[in-house]
């Protein structure tokens, strides 16, 4: 066995640990429990986010309860494979939007958008104050105020204090999230 299959080896453990159903229930409500209001017009200082790597998580409430109403949106914001739009966003994904049909007719927050990055801070400013035009792959809330208009906004994030060869994990722990909670919006 060569070197790099021993690591390989080693890492499986790491994997069903990171992987682990109740690490990431907990996870899930740990952000769900600490949502605060997000102000899209806030200055990045505002906000108070870490400059550590970690997970990010945006809801949302639409001033709309029936499901329709939120293809509607869907639509406008832009959906998933649609050619005729220019700029880079992340795009809506109605198959994932069905999954909260009883939220959204009960007024309940629903998960908006999920992310990772290396600095958690940077990044969701990004989303939040990034030009329609820009290359950023970004949700460019500020850009597209005629979209959110009466949607509540509100995030919250775990930053881990690991080293950035450790990130990894960080996109391992996010794509188990994105599985359970089904953000409309964003990659799988």
């Amino acid at each position: 066995m060569c070197q790099l299959e021993a690591v390989l080896n080693q890492l499986v453990g790491v994997r069903e640990q990171l992987t682990d159903e109740e690490a990431i229930t907990g996870l899930m409500r740990q952000l769900l429990d600490t949502v605060q209001p997000l102000d899209v017009n806030a200055a990045a200082a505002e906000l108070l986010l870490p400059s550590l790597p970690g997970i990010y998580y945006i809801e949302a409430i639409f001033p709309f309860v029936n499901y329709e109403e939120l293809v509607d949106f869907g639509d406008r914001w832009g959906r998933i494979r649609a050619r005729e739009i220019e700029f880079k966003i992340p795009r809506f994904y109605p198959n994932r939007a069905i999954h909260h049909r009883e939220a959204l007719a009960r007024r309940e927050p629903i998960p908006f958008y999920l992310g990772k990055r290396e600095i958690i801070s940077d990044r969701v400013f990004n989303h939040l104050g990034c030009d329609l035009v820009s290359p950023t792959y970004a949700l460019k809330l500020r850009a597209r105020p005629e979209l959110i208009e009466g949607v509540a906004l509100s995030y919250s994030y775990r930053a881990f204090d690991v080293p950035l060869s450790a990130y990894y994990g960080v996109e391992i722990i996010e794509s188990e999230l994105r599985k359970v909670l089904n953000p409309i919006l964003g990659k799988q």
